[in-house]
């Protein structure tokens, strides 16, 4: 559906992300934003929550192979080399069945509705249609036989025939993006918009960290804020920038590097050291400590604050797999605040994470009359069958007075891992 409350002033937000036949899901999935008590268009913060292998990685892994499908399919795959999806194995011919993908997105207070199926060697179908006041309008309908625009699609003279000759593995509004049809540039737009954190991006994270900090600009200010504040022991943060020849412990994942080079047959490096003062009773006056030296929490907390805080900045989406790793409940907790309120978050940022921390389903740990995450903020993946499924806290219908956390653990929702049954106990 399209055409849900307006965004109340947010420059962008996914309304609802449908998918089927992806990894472990076989059947269709659906991650539906929409505010449950009517006061947004759509919840800012979405936690999926679920045992091991459970299959909760693989919702952000689905619309991001939709964000990679948007952005490369046209410049970057090559022309007979299919469609690189990863489909549910597990069904008896997998090759066969095809996958699908959709978005619900308001853009500029105007809603859209995008998607497309693919199977291993081409786009099956694809479509955007519009709903600028509500009534839904075709902006163009593709399948094999062919392409339709409709009156909305906008198209300058010669667009609509170049488009027509997309690639049968790439998709149609990749290509538009790249021949810059202003009319689908909103929807290109937002899927180049949308964020990725994970481990493997760590250290890109923590030099984007580092660069901000040196900039000392509005984000860079709140990061040392935040730092400071998070009680790591911590009372400010300095940097030093080094050109200098490669060491081997900049191989490591904590170092901070820019850029190498080569120089008089040597490698050398552009490095950014971060030094974090620590004060005690001992050194009042402070010890400035490397990044080697503080914990992996403090690591970890530094390095998603960079991409967190300028997605608040920009009112983008970010995608976040295992969000609390190695971070106190209470860090998790404090920036899920940040992207709750309207004061720290007006431009509407999204982020949808997983999460094996059932802590934070309990009341917030600061504000002890408040949830960290609202009802409809909170979704389950589950695994049965060798197959995913994911739905919502609110199928449950539950009371603003239950304790979810403990009705979670006792399985009354299900997602927990049930180690006695897996081993015969």
């Amino acid at each position: 559906m399209i055409g849900r409350n307006q965004g109340q002033g947010c420059n962008q937000l996914l309304i609802c992300f449908n998918f089927c036949n992806w990894r472990s899901f076989k059947d269709e999935a659906s991650l539906d934003l929409a505010s449950s008590a009517g006061d947004l268009a759509a919840v800012r913060r979405a936690g999926i929550f679920g045992a091991n292998a459970s299959g909760k990685s693989n919702v952000n892994s689905a619309l991001l192979f939709m964000r990679r499908a948007v952005v490369h399919s046209f410049s970057t795959w090559a022309p007979d080399s299919g469609v690189p999806r990863d489909g549910y194995a597990l069904r008896e011919r997998p090759k066969e069945t095809s996958s699908r993908f959709e978005v619900e997105i308001l853009v500029a207070d105007v809603a859209y509705t995008y998607g497309f199926e693919v199977d291993d060697l081409r786009v099956l179908s694809e479509w955007l249609y519009s709903a600028p006041t509500g009534r839904r309008r075709v902006i163009f309908e593709r399948d094999v036989e062919g392409i339709k625009f409709g009156r909305s699609a906008g198209l300058e003279r010669g667009q609509a025939s170049a488009l027509r000759t997309v690639r049968a593995n790439a998709l149609l509004l990749s290509y538009a993006h790249q021949l810059e049809a202003e009319s689908l540039r909103p929807v290109s737009t937002w899927f180049w918009g949308i964020h990725e954190i994970s481990r493997r991006d760590r250290r890109e994270r923590l030099l984007f960290a580092a660069q901000l900090i040196e900039q000392d600009g509005a984000i860079g200010r709140t990061m040392r804020r935040l730092v400071a504040q998070a009680d790591l022991g911590i009372t400010g943060v300095e940097i030093e920038r080094e050109s200098r020849p490669l060491k081997a412990s900049d191989r490591d994942d904590d170092a901070v590097i820019e850029h190498f080079r080569m120089a008089d047959g040597e490698i050398e490096v552009d490095a950014l050291d971060l030094r974090f003062k620590h004060i005690s009773s001992d050194h009042p006056d402070g010890v400035l400590f490397d990044l080697r030296r503080e914990s992996t929490g403090t690591q970890s907390w530094l390095s998603m604050l960079g991409p967190l805080l300028f997605v608040l900045q920009e009112g983008a989406l970010v995608l976040v797999d295992e969000f609390d790793a190695h971070l106190h409940p209470m860090l998790a907790a404090l920036m899920l605040r940040v992207f709750a309120s309207e004061e720290a978050n007006p431009r509407g940022a999204q982020i949808i994470f997983n999460s094996h921390n059932p802590l934070l389903l309990s009341r917030d740990l600061e504000l002890d009359e408040e949830r960290v995450l609202r009802r409809d903020e909170v979704f389950f993946a589950q695994k049965e069958d060798g197959a995913s499924s994911l739905y919502s806290l609110t199928d449950f219908k539950p009371r603003k007075a239950d304790n979810i956390l403990k009705r979670y653990l006792s399985g009354r929702f299900g997602a927990i891992p049930r180690p006695e049954a897996e081993h015969g106990a």
